[in-house]
């Protein structure tokens, strides 16, 4: 089950990496500013481009996923949430993003009084539940992500 404790850890993380983010962008406006000053166009130029490039760098691999998921868990945590019936098929052993940009692995459930497989998403934060079969589980979820397993 997903707490408030989960969002504020995630909150304090992509904070953590934006602030890195603009740290870098702030050592690049001083470098800039310490070239122009001394009119030495080697550090102006360097320090326009690599800190600028490092900080885009951090912003696109740590911060913006992370504030993805921060937006992730304020949805999840404040939205509405459905209970499904059925047998865990299979979980893929393969993670991929999803569209909200969040790290799932899929989850092909079979529901009850259902002829086709439905698919469902496993947080990849959270460690894969243990499911032993195609025992039959409660399956609590928000849209198509998977909230809690229980088994029944």
């Amino acid at each position: 089950m997903y707490t408030q404790q989960d969002l504020e850890r995630a909150r304090s993380q992509a904070r953590t990496s934006a602030l890195t983010a603009g740290g870098l962008l702030a050592l690049g406006a001083a470098l800039l500013a310490a070239g122009l000053a001394l009119r030495i166009k080697g550090l102006a130029a360097a320090g326009l481009v690599a800190p600028a490039m490092a900080a885009y760098f951090v912003y696109d691999v740590w911060c913006a996923p992370r504030c993805k998921y921060v937006r992730f868990l304020k949805d999840l945590l404040g939205g509405r949430s459905h209970l499904a019936r059925g047998r865990i098929l299979s979980i893929s052993a393969q993670a991929r993003r999803s569209e909200e940009g969040v790290g799932v692995y899929d989850v092909s459930v079979r529901l009850e009084g259902e002829d086709r497989d439905t698919l469902f998403y496993w947080d990849v934060q959270r460690p894969l539940p243990q499911v032993q079969g195609e025992a039959p589980v409660e399956i609590t979820a928000y849209g198509r992500y998977i909230v809690k397993i229980c088994p029944l």
